[in-house]
């Protein structure tokens, strides 16, 4: 009695309510009668329960009457669930009955409809029945939707046999579609077996496409031995870890996460100073997740020439969860580099949460480098929701540079949310330059 079911669940404490409640009813109930189930859905207020009952009813009709789930799904007044529920009944369609589904779509009038609904059987029928999912996208037009087309199937195809996978996604015209089809089978077969996925890119012509698969490769591999996959990418590329976010950090920080104490001993003995502060800083930023403190104690350890990409890292993640303790932590270290990022990611993630206290917050530190750069930061959340504020905020900033710098970003952002506003605010503004108002708003 799927409508005694409702009722039930409105009974329901909200902590013994469970997300899937909504989707399992109206699974059972459009399975006895989705007419009436459809019109329930509709009933519900907007939010993620209707989603869900939507959701429900239209995949479990489309095993039994596809025509009709789509026609219903295709007068849905919301645009976004409307696309939502004719995909879905196209995804149902494709699972039971591939060949009926594909003649569907293909006599779909063209446009952006019929490539939506052609992705989701191709998306559906790439797990199960890849010669038909191959052929529809060969029938779709140039574009976004064949490109994430390709991606799916690349990626599904090498989850069951990654040779052929491989050799489809080698064949492909050369450009960005090809390389992100090298870069998903590199990941799925990496899954299944990292040797023969590092064989397969080895032979890749020497170019980024093959850099990015190897990349994807080591990251897949990170998650069940991060040691051997630290190890391989540290040999293949004499840059590694160079970079602040490059892989090779990424891969030490996810180890962390499973293993601190092992990542940070391998961490330490990389003999590249530059490589092994970043590597560390990764570490260290991922330990913070789970204990700040420690995470703090060990930034102190690190040469001072070496902190600041830890620094960084660890404020982030402790002002996440206690930002006040984040900044008192960084106001700890002296002016410099180190301070200037820990100051700015604590700004950061304080922001997202609590522009208000923030604010406060800012109104008390001393001038100086690490104000700017926290005041910087802020600027840079609060001008999503508030740009007025934020480019007040950006002329309090004491470096020129920097601050006619956050002050022009601010001013073209708003320019395009609220033009009028944005204009009436750069006429009256102290804090421009007629020079800077003149680039802004060019007289024609």
């Amino acid at each position: 009695d799927p409508a005694a079911a409702m009722q039930f669940i409105g009974t329901l404490p909200r902590e013994q309510f469970t997300a899937n409640s909504y989707y399992n009813i109206f699974n059972e109930w459009a399975a006895q009668s989705p007419t009436s189930a459809a019109s329930q859905a509709l009933s519900l207020p907007r939010g993620q329960n209707r989603d869900r009952a939507i959701s429900a009813t239209v995949y479990r009709w489309a095993q039994t009457d596809p025509a009709a789930a789509i026609a219903w799904a295709g007068q849905l007044p919301e645009a976004g669930a409307r696309r939502d529920a004719v995909n879905n009944a196209y995804n149902a369609w494709a699972n039971f009955d591939p060949q009926a589904a594909s003649a569907s779509v293909l006599a779909l009038p063209a446009g952006e409809a019929r490539n939506r609904a052609l992705s989701s059987v191709v998306q559906t029928l790439s797990n199960r029945d890849v010669p038909t999912a191959l052929s529809l996208i060969e029938q779709m037009p140039a574009g976004q939707a064949r490109n994430n087309a390709v991606q799916n199937i690349s990626q599904n195809w090498a989850n069951s046999d990654p040779l052929a996978a491989s050799q489809y996604v080698s064949a492909l015209p050369p450009g960005d579609t090809r390389n992100n089809a090298i870069s998903h089978v590199a990941s799925s077969w990496a899954r299944n077996d990292v040797g023969a996925a590092l064989a397969w890119v080895a032979q890749l012509p020497e170019d980024d496409t093959k850099k990015n698969a190897q990349r994807n490769v080591v990251s897949t591999w990170a998650q069940s031995d991060p040691r051997a996959a630290a190890d391989y990418w540290v040999k293949t590329d004499p840059k590694a870890g160079q970079d602040g976010g490059g892989t090779l950090v990424q891969v030490a920080s996810q180890w962390a996460h499973n293993d601190p104490q092992e990542a940070l001993a391998w961490a330490r003995q990389i003999a590249d100073e530059k490589i092994r502060s970043n590597v560390l800083g990764g570490v260290i930023g991922s330990m913070a997740g789970n204990d700040p403190q420690q995470a703090a104690a060990l930034v102190a350890q690190l040469p001072a020439a070496n902190q600041s990409n830890a620094a960084s890292q660890v404020a982030s993640q402790w002002a996440q969860n206690d930002p006040n303790a984040a900044a008192a932590w960084a106001a700890h270290f002296p002016e410099g580099e180190a301070r200037n990022n820990a100051m700015s990611s604590v700004a950061s993630q304080w922001a997202e949460q609590d522009p208000v206290k923030t604010a406060g917050w800012l109104e008390r530190l001393p001038a100086g480098a690490s104000r700017d750069a926290a005041v910087s930061a802020f600027t840079r959340r609060a001008s999503q929701t508030d740009p007025e504020g934020a480019a007040v905020w950006a002329s309090t900033i004491a470096d020129a540079s920097t601050r006619n710098n956050d002050i022009e970003r601010i001013a073209r952002q708003w320019l395009r949310s609220d033009k009028t506003a944005a204009t009436n605010w750069i006429n009256q503004s102290a804090a421009m330059s007629a020079e800077l108002k003149q680039r802004l708003l060019p007289k024609n």
